[in-house]
């Protein structure tokens, strides 16, 4: 597996969840995230990537909705609510570092 993270075949369907524990502490509050994400998938604009926190919040942050229009892969994308650039307009693949396309409210 990469060093950060699980490797995972998603199977085809209409949604898959994929839990990665953190080591945040109950009660904090999130004001910036940063997520490094390889995916290989042959048509990008079919993906909605969200983070979801857990119970009882269970707040979405989407960071990745539809984008790159036929193109495939995210290839060590970051997502960094301080990036300068998101990924609107942009063609895939994807490297490199975007805004997710949700702001995150503290």
């Amino acid at each position: 597996p990469p060093p950060n993270g699980p490797l995972v075949n998603v199977p085809r369907m209409n949604a898959f969840a994929l839990n990665v524990p953190t080591n945040l502490p109950s009660g904090q509050v999130v004001g910036d995230i940063l997520v490094d994400l390889t995916l290989t998938h042959p048509r990008l604009q079919d993906l909605r990537i969200e983070l979801e926190a857990p119970a009882p919040d269970g707040r979405r942050v989407v960071l990745f909705d539809r984008r790159g229009g036929t193109g495939d892969n995210l290839n060590n994308t970051v997502f960094d609510t301080n990036a300068g650039i998101g990924l609107v307009n942009q063609s895939a693949p994807f490297s490199g570092v975007y805004r997710p396309d949700d702001t995150v409210v503290a």
